[in-house]
């Protein structure tokens, strides 16, 4: 902590130890699990030159790997979207560890799996019938079979 001493009875404080001598970041939660629109408590805990250890929680990047699956206001955490998540937090240019949440969607007391990825469920099976000749190509047993695929109309 340094203290300077100005004319007209100014008188400013401040850390350089926030800004400055960090050798690591470890980001912690209160929980690996989380229910839709449930809010978890983040802690980045900064670890300083001389060994000190201090939380902070200004000038925080986070870094994750599905952004809207979660929204982070300061350092609470709240599950929008259903998946597994790796977060990490960038200060200083320090990266911090990273951990993994899972956030369900509990209906009724049911675990219902994650919502498809829409571009993969709305896509196509390679080889089914690709040219529409009523042809198709199936792996079996690690080699390829013609199938003929047939529609009887009744």
């Amino acid at each position: 902590m340094k203290t300077i001493f100005l004319p007209l009875a100014c008188l400013i404080t401040f850390s350089f130890a926030e800004i400055s001598n960090i050798t690591k970041l470890t980001l912690e939660t209160n929980t690996s699990t989380l229910n839709l629109e449930e809010k978890a408590k983040l802690t980045l805990i900064a670890t300083y030159q001389d060994s000190s250890t201090k939380p902070i929680t200004n000038n925080i990047e986070w870094i994750v790997n599905s952004p809207n699956s979660i929204e982070i206001n300061a350092t609470t955490l709240t599950a929008l979207k259903d998946g597994k998540i790796t977060l990490q937090a960038k200060g200083k240019n320090i990266v911090s560890n990273s951990l993994t949440l899972d956030i369900t969607w509990i209906v009724n007391g049911h675990n219902l799996p994650p919502e498809p990825d829409k571009a993969l469920n709305d896509s196509t099976l390679l080889g089914i019938d690709v040219n529409d000749n009523g042809f198709g190509m199936m792996w079996r047993g690690g080699y390829m079979r013609n199938i003929r695929i047939s529609i009887l109309y009744i």
